[in-house]
């Protein structure tokens, strides 16, 4: 419960000013003692009080940009609730953020700044907020990365977005989704593996082999031996990735099937490197 507004202006004001004063500069923060003080009375006024605080930010190069006090207010408060015993405040923290972030009346790129402090302070209430904003092409980088941060749900999520995602949002997804494996998002990969964009192949075929999905080989195989340059390497590179968890995992024969495949059609100079290493990886396996 808030016990107080507090005089927010007054509150920033209290900050340093820029190391280079009349500019737009970074500065150095108060002493500890001050930066917990600030915090507490910005917090204390629960989530009115924090409301304001981001409703002030300005993007540099706005009309009403004057410092970055209040940003660093903002992100003084989202340290200070990573403390023990103040689960509560970052409980509140974390829902005024998202709340703020899905704000079509704010800036984008005030926006992307609350989804980057949620890095610190979200957990998986905040995750299905996130996921509706993965449509958005100039938030989805954001909000995904944050999810990744959060990682509980956040698959769920990313691989319900990737269905209706297109361009941009699309590659990140699929990006992300590797930084989070689940069996889950199998299905939507593999999909993938067909894109007519190569960048998109790659990322999914990247994300299948940190998946360890073994159904993948095939389909990998086979995007990897119609590819050529960087796309070829790229892909190639995944196979041997799928391999090794493979091993990892105790499927050895999936293992066997993909060193066999990339010995076996590695035949021209400029891939024998991929040939000798997939020998002495099935030399390994007998």
């Amino acid at each position: 419960m808030a016990t107080s507004s507090p005089d927010l202006v007054a509150l920033i004001q209290q900050l340093p000013d820029a190391d280079t004063p009349g500019q737009a500069s970074k500065f150095t923060g108060p002493a500890p003692a001050d930066a917990e003080r600030l915090c507490r009375a910005l917090l204390e006024g629960g989530a009115e009080s924090v409301r304001g605080l981001i409703r002030s930010l300005r993007e540099p190069g706005h009309p009403e940009f004057r410092d970055f006090r209040a940003e660093y207010l903002l992100h003084c408060a989202v340290l200070q609730v990573g403390q023990p015993g103040r689960q509560a405040q970052r409980a509140l923290l974390a829902e005024t953020l998202v709340a703020e972030a899905a704000n079509a009346g704010l800036s984008k790129p005030v926006r992307r700044l609350l989804l980057r402090e949620l890095h610190m302070v979200g957990d998986e209430r905040v995750v299905p907020a996130l996921g509706a904003l993965l449509a958005d092409e100039d938030l989805c980088q954001d909000a995904a990365s944050t999810l990744v941060a959060i990682r509980t749900g956040a698959a769920e999520e990313l691989t319900a977005a990737l269905g209706r995602a297109r361009g941009k949002c699309r590659l990140v997804l699929i990006e992300s989704l590797g930084a989070v494996p689940s069996t889950e998002s199998a299905g939507a990969l593999s999909g993938a593996l067909g894109d007519g964009d190569p960048d998109i192949r790659m990322a999914a075929a990247w994300a299948l082999a940190r998946l360890g999905d073994a159904s993948a080989a095939e389909p990998m195989l086979r995007v990897a031996g119609g590819a050529s340059g960087y796309e070829r390497i790229k892909v190639t590179q995944a196979c041997l990735l799928l391999a090794e968890h493979s091993v990892a995992a105790g499927r050895k024969p999936v293992a066997a099937r993909i060193y066999q495949h990339l010995h076996d059609t590695r035949t021209d100079a400029t891939e024998g490197y991929v040939r000798e290493l997939a020998a002495q990886a099935l030399a390994t396996l007998k």
